[in-house]
């Protein structure tokens, strides 16, 4: 009876940590394909199916009650996979940049502040633009002069 107790624990850590790391790379931009993730937990596709399903439950529930963003899980055809959609949440890559030009033109923080800000607004807009922000700021983050007062404004 312990013996199977132990198993059951296992499996059902096994499970969790599944959809939590499923949940966290959709959280992050990435594009779940259903037969990769089967592949890298050693499950079938089916346990995969299920668990995208259990997240989408989540996400409505917490969405009804207001306590998260409005989100649902997609599937995408041309990205072969599901991606996290947020309604309203992401900055728009003409927002990104906006707050970058802001920041930069400011010459307020040193460079390590200014650097530690863009990278966090960077992280804020849709994956799929987030490579052409980062390009697009690269030359000013490169030749960012901050003003001469030699003081961190942010902890």
């Amino acid at each position: 009876m312990d013996r199977s107790r132990e198993v059951d624990k296992k499996e059902a850590y096994v499970k969790v940590h599944r959809v939590l790391s499923l949940y966290d790379s959709l959280n992050k931009g990435s594009v779940v394909n259903k037969q990769q993730a089967a592949a890298n937990f050693s499950v079938s596709e089916k346990a995969i199916q299920r668990d995208i399903d259990v997240l989408r439950v989540y996400l409505e529930d917490e969405a009804l009650r207001g306590e998260s963003v409005m989100a649902s899980i997609e599937y995408d055809r041309l990205k072969n996979g599901y991606l996290l959609r947020r309604v309203g949440a992401w900055l728009t890559q003409e927002e990104v940049l906006a707050i970058a030009k802001i920041l930069i033109e400011s010459r307020a923080f040193t460079k390590p502040e200014l650097n530690s800000l863009l990278d966090k607004i960077t992280a804020q807009c849709i994956s799929d633009t987030r490579k052409h922000v980062t390009g697009v700021i690269g030359n000013e983050r490169l030749h960012y002069l901050p003003v001469r007062h030699d003081k961190i404004l942010l902890n």
